[in-house]
């Protein structure tokens, strides 16, 4: 990290210390409009110039600005009893990562660059008054550092690893750190970019390999490393959120196929139309409030059973067949749909993943999110889910909702449901109201209205039972009166059914 180093700091510093010398610098402003970052704005002769400085745990930095614009909100001045104060000094301490602005009174205020723990801190008469990065509660007790001359000594990674390489050359090693020491204060700058990243060198390196670019002059250089920086890793978490995003997409369409498939499996091993034709075959031997009717297939290949309405004619019991069959083959078609719709879909995302490695730059990866943007789209909410009474669940092309508590349970009920929808509750114990919202056209298929009766099951007190009876009517039987305590209703009338409870699945948004 040489970009952080003594070296860097002291070159960062040595121009401006000469101004000191023969101007007035006063720190005319400090302002924070960024996490972790400040920026100290400078003034000479009524020209201000910037340092803008991260102490953010993932990548840390001082570069020069030459030019500013302070934002009108969410910006905040820090350390203000130093402002318009003359700078007296600025020292760097030999072979440390920090700078120190000497002001009167013995007020000093520390950047220190110490990687995750870097910070920024006020000094007067040795003790800290002021600190950046406030969480860093051991800072409190932070000592200035000693400033007194000390030999130069590489400390850097790096830098160790260039010197190393040179005396394997055959230099010696005396003459190898004078001239890392020399380059490094007074050399040309280096950008070594690699496929795991790029490096800020203070001399160009001889023991790397990678695309190197060169700049004689330091400042311009950092600047371009700190932006080049912020590029890779804006492309890097872009890149690692592109591809969760897919892979999590990808899950999910696979999940909704399966499932839908074992609906489609499902429905088609109960022929509701077999039924009836079966019921209408056998009619002399029906007998009136008979209950069941167990039979052979038309192949004599099964013996089936079906189940018999007693209060109904075999006629009726029929014709009730032949309706559930109309209903079934309609939620078939729109499973059928689904599954269509998900396989479309899923084409699209390994299209899209197989393309994915190809974009090795921000500008081409920008470039692929444009052409897959509906598979980038943000997930839209219909509804804001914190201030919802219900929970929102979607089953065979049906909504379905869960209240939340007693007090979302009557909002839902008496407000957001309509006469029309499909009303469950688990029966004789407390549990949340569950409405199937109504289709128009259509009635409530068997088969979602035990789903719904799982998850009424599921969030109620009975959730551990094996089966729990639950009830269920039209919404417009159910009552709530004054004197109903939170979530208590009457029903003026219902039906009964017993479901084992159902965990859901994940909401819909």
């Amino acid at each position: 990290m040489q970009h952080i180093s003594y070296f860097c700091l002291k070159r960062l510093c040595d121009e401006l210390q000469k101004n000191i010398a023969s101007e007035k610098i006063t720190l005319s402003d400090c302002y924070s409009q960024n996490k972790d970052e400040l920026v100290l704005e400078f003034n000479i002769a009524n020209i201000a110039f910037y340092w803008r400085i991260s102490c953010s745990p993932e990548f840390q930095y001082i570069v020069p600005e030459k030019g500013l614009k302070r934002a009108h909100q969410n910006s905040i001045t820090l350390f203000e009893d130093i402002l318009q104060q003359p700078i007296q000094e600025v020292i760097v301490p030999n072979n440390d990562r920090c700078i120190l602005f000497l002001f009167g009174n013995q007020v000093v205020l520390q950047i220190k660059m110490y990687g995750n723990r870097s910070n920024i801190l006020l000094f007067e008469a040795g003790q800290v008054i002021d600190c950046f990065r406030k969480k860093l509660s051991s800072d409190w007790e932070s000592q200035l550092p000693d400033s007194r001359p000390s030999p130069t000594v590489i400390y850097d990674k790096q830098l160790k690893q260039e010197a190393t390489f040179l005396i394997s050359q055959g230099k010696l090693p005396e003459e190898v750190n004078n001239y890392l020491i020399n380059s490094c204060l007074n050399g040309s700058v280096c950008l070594v970019k690699q496929s795991g990243g790029i490096q800020f060198w203070l001399v160009k390196p001889t023991s790397v390999s990678g695309e190197i670019r060169e700049f004689t002059d330091f400042q311009t250089g950092l600047i371009a490393f700190v932006r080049e920086n912020y590029r890779l890793r804006r492309f890097s978490t872009l890149f690692t959120q592109t591809n969760s995003t897919l892979i999590g997409e990808k899950k999910w369409l696979e999940h909704k196929i399966q499932d839908s498939e074992n609906q489609e499996q499902l429905m088609s091993d109960c022929s509701y139309e077999l039924f009836g034709n079966l019921i209408l075959a056998h009619l002399p031997g029906i007998q009136p409030k008979q209950k069941s009717l167990c039979v052979w297939n038309f192949e004599h290949t099964q013996e089936v059973e079906i189940s018999l309405k007693p209060e109904l004619a075999a006629v009726a019991n029929a014709q009730r067949y032949f309706q559930k069959n109309k209903r079934q083959r309609i939620q078939l078609e729109y499973i059928n749909q689904q599954i269509d719709k998900y396989f479309g879909r899923l084409c699209e995302v390994d299209a899209a993943l197989s393309e994915l490695n190809s974009c090795t730059t921000l500008s081409l990866l920008k470039d692929y999110r444009e052409r897959f943007q509906n598979l980038f789209r943000e997930k839209k909410q219909v509804e804001d889910t914190e201030i919802l009474p219900y929970r929102k669940y979607e089953y065979a092309g049906y909504t379905i909702w869960v209240g939340k508590n007693a007090a979302a349970n009557d909002k839902m009920t008496v407000q957001y449901a309509r006469k029309d929808d499909l009303w469950l509750h688990a029966r004789d114990v407390s549990g949340s109201h569950t409405i199937i919202k109504k289709k128009s056209g259509s009635q409530f298929p068997d088969f979602v209205i035990e789903y719904a009766a799982g998850l009424a099951a599921y969030f109620s007190k009975a959730k551990n039972a094996t089966l729990v009876s639950v009830s269920f009517t039209p919404k417009k039987y159910v009552r709530k009166h004054k004197r109903h305590l939170p979530g208590q209703v009457t029903l003026d009338r219902e039906e009964v059914i017993l479901v084992p409870p159902l965990r859901p699945e994940k909401e819909m948004l």
